[in-house]
């Protein structure tokens, strides 16, 4: 399972991105010693503008979300995000689609006066239905009979990756156009 992309979940609050869902306004916690407001979104269907791309066994499926959002109450810098699937995808796979991140001040010595906020932990959690599959076989002593029952059952597997980032790095380009 890959997962990737976390850097651009903040784009769920961007203001050119209302329209696309509903927001609620939650009430204020404290988090990490820190005063942070608390928002609740969710996606709306037929009109959100950036929903969650699903690639499983070379079909690709479009999936919304909701989550909730802990906002530095003092800085307005999004600290914590909680994103799942607004409707399980049972017919692609995923039944359930946590992803929970961290964000952080991150310092470049070559912009000191510039501070990124980027993920310092993710941590992403699904929940799959599959169909597996299970045989019986039954030997009667004494025989060379066999007789073999096959049975489908759905079960759910839950796999889980833990992203890190540490030791950010500053890369730069330039260039120039001629005519």
């Amino acid at each position: 399972m890959i997962t990737k992309g976390f850097a651009s979940l903040p784009i769920y609050l961007h203001p050119a991105l209302r329209p696309g869902a509903f927001f609620r306004y939650l009430g204020r916690e404290q988090m990490g010693g820190k005063e942070t407001d608390v928002v609740a979104f969710a996606q709306r269907p037929g009109r959100a503008e950036f929903p969650i791309h699903v690639h499983v066994s070379g079909r690709t499926a479009r999936v919304l979300v909701q989550g909730l959002a802990w906002i530095n109450s003092s800085n307005s810098q999004i600290v914590r995000m909680r994103i799942d699937l607004l409707v399980p995808r049972p017919d692609v796979g995923p039944v359930a689609d946590t992803t929970i991140i961290t964000l952080g001040e991150v310092h470049f010595p070559e912009m000191p006066r510039k501070i990124l906020w980027l993920p310092r932990e993710v941590t992403v959690t699904l929940k799959w239905e599959q169909r597996a599959r299970y045989e019986t076989k039954y030997f009667l002593p004494g025989t060379t009979f066999t007789r073999t029952e096959t049975e489908f059952r759905k079960e759910r597997v839950t796999y889980r990756n833990i992203h890190r980032y540490s030791g950010y790095r500053l890369f730069a380009a330039r260039s120039k156009l001629k005519f």
